[in-house]
């Protein structure tokens, strides 16, 4: 089953090797998701976060591109999965710094299986491809039912940006992206 989450990544301590990364902060409530013109889209920060077929994203403009959308998977069966393919970031104006993570997350509790690091992705406005296939930790992961993968970016890391979009595509084959989770039980 999938799902998406907002989170309120506001303070300069939710990056991701803060104190408080906005990968596992708390969703915001209530986190409704509604469909329109093809599209989810939140109820926090107007549209934004909106979701569709291929790309998460956020808007930039006005103090609101602090909502930052989170994908969830929730594990169905106990055993193991493993998340390969790709994801890519783009920005609709300018340029800035994207963090991104992937977590798995059991209750209240996560484990972080791959991010952007201590060096964030620098993005524009042509789709910047990032292969999951070198990070170890998504290989194999370990997962009992009701465990959940999340998915999620950090945009304008530099908070230079007042206005656009910010996307993560985890699936556009036009752009080259594609991730995938799979079953291994």
């Amino acid at each position: 089953m999938w799902k998406y989450e907002v989170v309120n990544a506001t303070a300069s301590n939710n990056n991701l090797n803060g104190a408080n990364p906005w990968y596992k902060l708390a969703a915001e409530t209530p986190n409704t998701f509604t469909f329109n013109s093809g599209r989810w889209e939140s109820n926090h920060g107007g549209t934004y976060p909106r979701a569709n077929l291929v790309e998460m994203g956020a808007s930039l403009g006005s103090g609101g591109h602090w909502y930052q959308p989170r994908g969830v998977w929730v594990v169905q069966h106990t055993g193991t999965v493993t998340i390969s393919g790709a994801i890519g970031f783009n920005l609709s104006t300018g340029a800035d710094d994207v963090e991104w993570a992937i977590a798995k997350r059991v209750g209240s509790t996560y484990t972080l299986l791959a991010s952007s690091g201590t060096t964030p992705v620098h993005v524009g406005t042509s789709t910047v491809v990032t292969s999951l296939s070198g990070f170890a930790g998504l290989q194999n992961v370990a997962v009992n039912a009701g465990d959940e993968i999340i998915w999620t970016l950090r945009g304008d890391v530099n908070n230079v940006l007042t206005s656009g979009y910010e996307w993560l595509h985890d699936f556009d084959p036009d752009a080259g992206c594609s991730m995938t989770i799979t079953n291994n039980y």
